[in-house]
């Protein structure tokens, strides 16, 4: 009786450590094969940018020139991009940024704030780690450059232009971003290499970049 309850024992455990083996090869195998990540994607954003009050230029009023600091600001984006790697991807991006500002101006005998608005085209590069930390969350956190050609200055009477604003502006980028399934969610800063005005010296702060989109 006690061999034959010994053997019945020995007999469960095995296929039942068998069965756990097995089950936890299957499961290990599936859940990795969900990891298969293609060396290619691409996909589409939107985003929005957050910026303070803070004062881009300011010369010597009793020389009557103008103090320009930005009262105001929303700025949209929409972008298309394209990435290839393994893990960590290389990354080019092409779209369009508008910025919609209200201008404060100074000047020795008067002050007026004035809406502006200025569009650039926007090309993102960047390097993009891939992290995947449950079947459908992936972490992807990013460094890169974004070059913005100014395409458009909008009609104002304090002096904004094409001739004074810096055509070509340029930043540094760096921020993490989530992807859950197919919609992803990115938080980054941006800082500007290069000043506001082209003619004058002036500063360009650094602001807060968020954007959702979906990746193929």
């Amino acid at each position: 009786m006690r061999h034959k309850k010994r053997l019945f024992l020995i007999t469960t455990y095995s296929l039942l450590t068998f069965f756990f083996c097995n089950t936890t090869t299957l499961s290990a195998q599936n859940f990795y094969d969900k990891y298969n990540v293609s060396w290619w994607q691409w996909g589409f954003k939107i985003g929005a940018n957050f910026t303070g009050k803070h004062v881009i230029a300011q010369e010597d009023l009793s020389a009557g020139l103008y103090e320009y600091k930005l009262n105001g600001l929303f700025c949209g984006e929409f972008s298309a991009y394209f990435r290839a790697g393994k893990y960590v991807f290389g990354e080019i991006g092409f779209g369009y940024q508008f910025q919609k500002t209200r201008f404060k101006t100074t000047m020795p005998v008067s002050e007026e704030t004035m809406p502006v608005e200025l569009r650039y085209l926007q090309i993102p590069i960047r390097a993009v780690a891939y992290l995947p930390v449950s079947e459908l969350v992936t972490l992807m956190p990013s460094v890169g450059i974004i070059y913005q050609p100014l395409i458009q200055v909008t009609e104002n009477q304090i002096a904004l232009s094409k001739d004074n604003i810096r055509r070509h502006a340029c930043y540094w980028s760096a921020g993490a971003g989530i992807k859950i399934h197919f919609i992803t969610i990115d938080l980054a800063y941006r800082k500007s290499f290069l000043s506001y005005f082209s003619d004058r010296k002036s500063t360009k702060e650094g602001y807060f970049n968020v954007q959702i989109g979906v990746q193929m």
